[in-house]
């Protein structure tokens, strides 16, 4: 992913990149010399949206990547279909290239998951690994898709001056993994579905603490902080720092994800999670 934006642009090019999102999809254009945009997702009543009319304005004659992470890390939000389709218009009209960091793709309801960026659109380059939508990260092991051959095989040159070859038995093993994915992904959307309706049930209950933003699609969530709930500690960070402290449970602030507002992101993907919410059930009951 991060050899990728080495590869797709140059020192002095205009690159826009999805925000919050893995600090090192704007980070490492901005190292690489690269003017940036954020395009903001909104927090919106029911959760949180993405503004195209604000897409567009970002736009200008030097752009050259857009860079989306879909379904995203913090927030859960996944890009529907209409928006994926109406993003890569705006990408062709433009000339735009599209880096898409699709890595939690599969974990939407087995119905709605879409085609990848670089099936709908000629200039997109897809980027999948096992370490998150299929929960195998010890195995190390991820792909880049693109119809545009020539630069597949600049990235594939790049990747050869990083690091030859994976470790055989890490390929092996992925083969495997893919030749039995549907059940693999199959397993862990029954996991989040799980959790998050433990999880509705929890905030219903402590909505004078927490915005409540379900994921709309993978295991990780972004919820907001209530201000008088917040002003105790003086910020999400604070209280985060207190919560591990007291209570054990690790919640990450919003300012990990470059933030200023009071946000903490939870994750949904363990088997584990009701027990470890009751933690943090418990610690409100007396804090809150």
């Amino acid at each position: 992913m991060f050899g990728a934006l080495n590869v797709l642009v140059e020192p002095g090019e205009h690159v826009i990149c999805q925000f919050p999102t893995y600090q090192s999809l704007y980070e490492v254009a901005r190292a690489a010399g690269c003017e940036l945009s954020l395009w903001p997702l909104q927090q919106g009543g029911d959760g949180w949206y993405c503004d195209l009319d604000e897409l567009e304005r970002l736009i200008t004659p030097k752009t050259r990547l857009l860079v989306l992470n879909t379904p995203n890390n913090p927030t859960g939000y996944a890009l529907s279909a209409d928006e994926r389709q109406r993003i890569c218009d705006l990408a062709r009209r433009h000339g735009l290239r599209i880096l898409a960091d699709e890595v939690y793709r599969g974990l939407e309801a087995p119905e709605a998951v879409p085609p990848a960026f670089c099936d709908i659109y000629e200039r997109a380059f897809s980027v999948g690994v096992l370490s998150k939508a299929y929960g195998l990260p010890g195995l190390r092991v991820g792909w880049i898709a693109s119809q545009e051959r020539d630069a597949i095989g600049a990235l594939s040159r790049y990747k050869n001056y990083l690091s030859i070859c994976c470790p055989t038995p890490s390929e092996a093993l992925a083969r495997i993994a893919l030749k039995h994915g549907p059940a693999v992904l199959a397993r862990n959307r029954e996991i989040i579905a799980r959790n998050r309706c433990i999880a509705a049930d929890f905030f219903a209950r402590y909505a004078h603490v927490f915005l409540h933003n379900p994921p709309q699609a993978g295991p990780i969530a972004f919820h907001g902080l209530r201000p008088d709930f917040v002003a105790r500690f003086g910020s999400a960070l604070a209280f985060c720092e207190h919560l591990a402290q007291s209570a054990g449970v690790l919640l990450l602030p919003g300012n990990v994800y470059d933030m200023d507002a009071p946000y903490v992101r939870m994750g949904y993907g363990r088997a584990n999670f009701a027990e470890n919410l009751a933690v943090l059930d418990t610690w409100l009951q007396q804090n809150s």
